[in-house]
């Protein structure tokens, strides 16, 4: 099966949601994560 390359955006809230989805689902194999950002990490301190 060919893997979807995928850049995520917006990593915390929703974002984090769709991560988790995209690593822990059944089909996680079917994705490759190639860079993720969070502009607003420095909130989460």
């Amino acid at each position: 099966m060919e893997q979807i390359t995928t850049l995520m955006i917006g990593t915390g809230g929703y974002g984090g949601m769709y991560l988790k989805e995209l690593l822990y689902a059944p089909r996680a194999g079917q994705f490759q994560i190639v860079g993720a950002v969070d502009p607003y990490e420095m909130r989460r301190l």
